[in-house]
């Protein structure tokens, strides 16, 4: 993001973005991580949907009350409901990058699954930096999705999970709080 948006170039946007997206790819072909292994699956759907279902109401009840909190109207404006439909499928990019890549070969090499979703959650945060609720909310949510990947590998649940929360966040928090969800130098 820092590199990519300020260039504001298309020559140049397009084939970083391909290259960002590759290399989680070309690494999944390399270790020879079939698409079961990585969580595209839906055997095991109702058992992932039952666990992250508590942590994701949890976390949605949590934001709603901080927004609260906060004396914040809940405005849900057109950009939130254009964002809607498609939200969850930049989502599904994101945690097939923290789990199918980042949490996996890092699990491969310190060999401790807690140390794993730790180093993998701090990552997660960072990227979303220089926004501190998105650092934040990537760090602790990266870490528990980790940890419920771990157990029932499924990243289209988790993928909803994370979709429901973003649009949750950008509704129920401060605009002032969250900037739209911008990372990097457009925050």
């Amino acid at each position: 993001m820092w590199v990519v948006w300020p260039a504001d170039r298309m020559a140049f946007i397009a084939p970083s973005m391909t290259v960002l997206v590759l290399f989680p790819i070309v690494s999944s072909v390399l270790h020879r991580d079939s698409p079961r292994t990585l969580g595209f699956r839906i055997d095991n759907l109702g058992r992932s949907a039952r666990e992250l279902a508590p942590v994701t109401l949890a976390a949605a009840a949590f934001l709603v009350a901080l927004g609260l909190a906060a004396g914040n109207d809940f405005a849900v404006d057109r950009r939130v409901i254009e964002a809607a439909p498609t939200y969850p499928l930049w989502a599904l990019l994101q945690q097939y990058v923290l789990q199918g890549f980042v949490y996996r070969r890092t699990r491969e090499s310190l060999g401790r699954p807690g140390w794993s979703a730790a180093t993998a959650g701090v990552l997660f945060g960072i990227i979303h930096a220089p926004n501190p609720v998105l650092l934040v909310a990537g760090v602790v949510g990266g870490f528990i999705w980790c940890r419920l990947y771990e157990r029932n590998p499924n990243l289209f649940t988790l993928a909803l999970s994370h979709g429901i929360l973003g649009l949750f966040m950008r509704v129920a928090l401060p605009w002032d709080w969250h900037h739209a969800l911008a990372v990097g130098p457009r925050y």
